[in-house]
Order: C-alpha cells, then sequence, then structure tokens
C-alpha cells in the first residue's frame, strides 16, 4: 500500500490524532499527519517550527543531502516546500506540504509525473487532504464532511479506461494534477503549473543539438537514480522488455554500475517478442534476468488494484506487473528502473494539428456514454491543449504511471524519462525530428550503438534508420488498422487480454459473476446505467474490466 501526507487546513481548530503536527492562530489552523514509509528508499519528514508546519514524503533525486529528513536539514526541506517555484527544482517521486500561519496560507506540491499522488477536497470550514483517494474518504468520513458519487468521472473511467484531468469518483474530490502546486488561505484555492509545458517553445531543429541535449539530462536523471540505490546498499534492479525504452534505461545503468551486478526483469505472455528480445539483451550484456509467465491471464481476476489506483484508472493498466512482482516473491528493491514516457515524448507517431474533438475520439475505448461526460473531456483538453502533451499528461502521468502505486510493496519505480528536465528537453524537439522516431533513433545510433544490434519488438526490425525500418513500420500501421474491424485477435502482444478473455471459461465467470454481484451499483450513475448493462456481455476485456473498476471502486467508498 502506498503511504504519504495527509491532514486540514481549516478556519477553526482542527485535530487528527496523536500522531499530528498542529499549528494556529485564531482563523486558521493546519493539522499534518503522514503514514510512514514502508520503502527504506523512502524518506519523509514532518517538522514544526515556529509558527510554520511542513513535511515531505518519498524519493528526493536531486536533493543536495541524501539525509534531508534529518532534522539538521530542516532548514533547506522548508526553503524547497515554502514556494511553488523552489519546488519546481525537485526531482523525483516527493510530495510535500507548507502551512503557515503567520500568511494564513497551506501549499500542497505533487511531483513532476505525479508517482506519488495527492488528492484534496474544500468544505465550508477548510480543505482536506490525503495521498490516496481510501485515506481522503475516511477523513471525509471522519469529519462528517459528504462523499459523493460523481457522475463525470464514471463516465470518463469508462469511456477512455482512466479519468481524464483533475477528477475522480467523488464529487468535489480532485487529483492535484502532474507538476502542480495548490494554495489554500480562508479566501479560496489556486491551483497553478509550477513550469507550464505549453509555454516551452520547439526551438530545436538540429539533430546534433538534440542528441546533446536528450544524453545530458538522461544520463543526469539515470546518475540520480543510481546514486540513490547506492546510497541505500540496493542492488539494481531494472524492468526489460523488447522495446527500446527499457533497453536504454538498463545499458545507461549498467555503464554506472558494474554490470553483472544489475538485474533485469520482464513479465510477459511465453513465446512472445518481449521474452525472447529481453532475454538476448541481458545475456548479450551480462544481466542477471528473469522472466515471469503472464500464463493464460490468470492475473485478470486479480482486482487489487482498483484501490491502487484510487479508482483513477483501470485496474488491468498494470494489473499483471503488480501479479509478476507478487508472484516471484522478489527482494525488496530500493528505485525499480522503467522506462515509462518515452513513447509519447519520443516515438509516437502524432498528428500535430488536431484539434481536442479529434484526440478524444481517438483514446475513446467506450463510446456509447459519450455525450455524459464531454463537458468534463473537454475542460481536461482545455488544461493541455497539444496532442503530445495532452497524451503525456493523461495517458503518461494518470494512467501509465499508475504502475508504480503498486509496485510500492516491493520497490518505487522510476523512469528517467519522466523527469522534469528530460520531459521539457524533449518537449523542445521540433515536430519535424520526432516523427517517424528520427531524433529517438539518431541519438541511439550515436551514443548507444548497442541498443540497435537486437529487435525493436514493436516492429519485429532492428531500430536503425532506413528503409528496412520504414517499411515495417507501414505494415503495423495497416495491421493495427485492419485488426481494429476484423474480428480477430492480435496475440502477438506480451499480454493479450482479448484473447485470453475468449478462451477462458473461468475470466468470462468471473467477469460476469463479478459484474452481476455488483450491478445494482450502477443506480448511482442514471446516465450510465442503461447502457452498461445492455452492453456489458459484448463489451471486450478493457471495457469489462473499467466496468467493474468502477463498480469496485463504488462499492468501497458509497456502500455502506
Amino acid at each position: 500500500m502506498r503511504t504519504g501526507l495527509f491532514g486540514i487546513a481549516a478556519t477553526r481548530r482542527v485535530t487528527l490524532g496523536d500522531n499530528a503536527l498542529c499549528v494556529g492562530r485564531d482563523g486558521f489552523h493546519v493539522a499534518l499527519a503522514m503514514d510512514e514509509p514502508r520503502q527504506a528508499v523512502q524518506k519523509a519528514s514532518l517538522h514544526v517550527h515556529a509558527d510554520c508546519v511542513f513535511g515531505a514524503h518519498g524519493v528526493w533525486l536531486n536533493a543536495k543531502n541524501r539525509e534531508w529528513d534529518d532534522l539538521r536539514h530542516r532548514q533547506a526541506l522548508a526553503s524547497a516546500l515554502s514556494s511553488k517555484d523552489s519546488f519546481a527544482e525537485v526531482e523525483g517521486p516527493l510530495h510535500g506540504v507548507y502551512g503557515n500561519c503567520l500568511t494564513q496560507t497551506l501549499m500542497l506540491h505533487g511531483d513532476f509525473a505525479r508517482q506519488h499522488p495527492l488528492f484534496w477536497t474544500e468544505c465550508d470550514w477548510g480543505i482536506l487532504f490525503a495521498y490516496s483517494m481510501s485515506k481522503l474518504v475516511s477523513l471525509m468520513g471522519s469529519l462528517n464532511v459528504s462523499a459523493l458519487p460523481d457522475q463525470d468521472g464514471a463516465s470518463l473511467l469508462l469511456t477512455y479506461g482512466s479519468i481524464l484531468g483533475d477528477g475522480t469518483l467523488i464529487r468535489g474530490v480532485k487529483k492535484l494534477m502532474p507538476g502542480h502546486s495548490l494554495t489554500w488561505t480562508p479566501k479560496g484555492v489556486a491551483v497553478e503549473e509550477r513550469l507550464p509545458l505549453r509555454e516551452i517553445s520547439r526551438d530545436v531543429s538540429s539533430l546534433a543539438q538534440s542528441t546533446d541535449l536528450l544524453d545530458d539530462v538522461f544520463l543526469e536523471s539515470v546518475s540520480q537514480m543510481v546514486a540513490v540505490n547506492k546510497h541505500g546498499k540496493f542492488n539494481q534492479y531494472n524492468l526489460l522488455s523488447g522495446g527500446l525504452d527499457s533497453r536504454l534505461v538498463t545499458m545507461a545503468t549498467s555503464r554506472m554500475c558494474d554490470a553483472s551486478t544489475v538485474s533485469t526483469f520482464c513479465f510477459s505472455r511465453r513465446g512472445s517478442l518481449d521474452e525472447s528480445i529481453s532475454a538476448s539483451l541481458a545475456l548479450a550484456h551480462g544481466w542477471r534476468h528473469h522472466c515471469h509467465d503472464l500464463g493464460q491471464g490468470e492475473y485478470m481476476m486479480h482486482t487489487e488494484t482498483v484501490l491502487d489506483y484510487d479508482g483513477c484508472v483501470n485496474y488491468l493498466a498494470s494489473a499483471h506487473h503488480r501479479r509478476a512482482l507478487v508472484t516471484e516473491n522478489l527482494p525488496k528493491m530500493g528505485m525499480l528502473a522503467s522506462g515509462q514516457g518515452a513513447n509519447v515524448l519520443l516515438t509516437d507517431k502524432h498528428r500535430w494539428a488536431s484539434n481536442g474533438e479529434r484526440v478524444l475520439r481517438s483514446m475513446e475505448l467506450y463510446n456509447s456514454i459519450r455525450g455524459v461526460s464531454q463537458d468534463a473531456a473537454n475542460q481536461a483538453w482545455q488544461a493541455n491543449p497539444g496532442i503530445q502533451r495532452f497524451k503525456l499528461v493523461n495517458r503518461g502521468f494518470l494512467y501509465t504511471n499508475s504502475g508504480a502505486y503498486s509496485t510500492l510493496p516491493f520497490g518505487v519505480l522510476w523512469s528517467p524519462f519522466t523527469s522534469g528536465k528530460f520531459v521539457r528537453t524533449a518537449l523542445r524537439l521540433d515536430s519535424k525530428i520526432v516523427d517517424g522516431q528520427l531524433a529517438y533513433l539518431t541519438w541511439l545510433q550515436k551514443r548507444f550503438p548497442e541498443a540497435t544490434e537486437h529487435k525493436w519488438e514493436r516492429y519485429n526490425t532492428f531500430p536503425v534508420l532506413g528503409r528496412r525500418l520504414r517499411r515495417a513500420q507501414a505494415q503495423a500501421l495497416w495491421r493495427a488498422r485492419i485488426l481494429r474491424f476484423l474480428p480477430v485477435r492480435d496475440d502477438a502482444s506480451m499480454s493479450p487480454i482479448d484473447m485470453w478473455l475468449d478462451s477462458s471459461e473461468e475470466i468470462q465467470h468471473f467477469y460476469r459473476n463479478t459484474f452481476h454481484q455488483h450491478s445494482s451499483l450502477l443506480q448511482h450513475y442514471p446516465e450510465l446505467e442503461e447502457a452498461v448493462a445492455r452492453d456489458f456481455s459484448a463489451m471486450n476485456a478493457m471495457n469489462k474490466a473499467s466496468v467493474l473498476t468502477l463498480l469496485l471502486a463504488t462499492k468501497a467508498w458509497f456502500d455502506s
């Protein structure tokens, strides 16, 4: 389970129990507490000084002192938390809180890639916040603050497989968005992006310059992660697939460590390209490698991630990842390296001029209830207009990074591609050199040529610019288009969930039985109830899982 900070700021005296730190003056009071980290690599620090209370929880990658949680470094922590500008310099999955009674101000800081979430809600007398939805619901209940279902959030979850933007399944409860800070005073609340992504200019069109820039910020991020693991005396573990991103991270990692001490981990359907390519990479570089066989998709019947993901993300998003870690019973890790984030920044072929309607339509998984949440979806687009930024935030940070939440019993998942510096650098690249993976592959060939000696799972060919790759990319595009309209299943995936669903009576029974057990809870969402009840039996695996996510979260938070 995740841990972190939670608390209250209010115009009246408030308490949170014996372990909370409280400060207050007439008309402004703050109570701040935390659930202690369960991962040794995570640190936490909570302090009261004069009229201020402040704290942070997580991994501070670029801290000047590795023991930043020590009382001796209290002032440095207070300085980093005291404004959105100073927290903008922080790298890593770290969130923080700063309450000042003299200025009657509470500040919440979420990390850049939202690997360490914060949720918040206002009431008549103040603001409540917590590191998870379950913790916030519990806090709301103890203070008699109503928790009511949010139909917009439910519709977004079913339509897109995750809740776009800052919404949740509870009315009035919001996510603190990636890279944002919140300021609350008795006069109201303001949420600001610390370093707005939309203000970044695409001023890099030279391949030589892009290679230098990407390499510098990437290696800096990798070195910070390696340093944290070395300081904590953790072995280096890396997720490794048949893709480019994870091999690049692992190669950079092994340059900074003894390669023989690097352990790689793959989870995949037996016989997939991910399994064979990752094994080939590990053998060639001397990494200790293990591949977890996903079997016949039995993990699809494990729904623990519903609450891990705060009901905001389809539980199948990283359920295979979590199940693999649980099953293998691996030793405790420090920071577990991955390659998340590079895809949308460097390898996706974007239709750059696409408007919000076109982008949103392309992301739909279930369109029968599209109209219910259209306004909420449009608001999410307006917050991050532009196809690359929108997908980075809503598919990358809010969806893919959810794997970090369910990893915490084992280690802290981290991708160097999600560091603030790397993202902001990648967004500077002109679209002309992003398309066709030109900048990415040029960087790869110049600085990591060994990465091109093994096939790229995405296209089943070597990642080398030229005619062969272009042909493979065209074939993959046409295959995807054909499969979209034909009643056939793509069995090439590392986790072909529709194929497993179609071939397993046990999984079919699980989906059908779980739905019937909880379908009455759809009454909380009257505009969705009829369509979902009508369509469920014919839905594909992902859409069925979105419905189960909604029902099980609803049961946990409202059915009491």
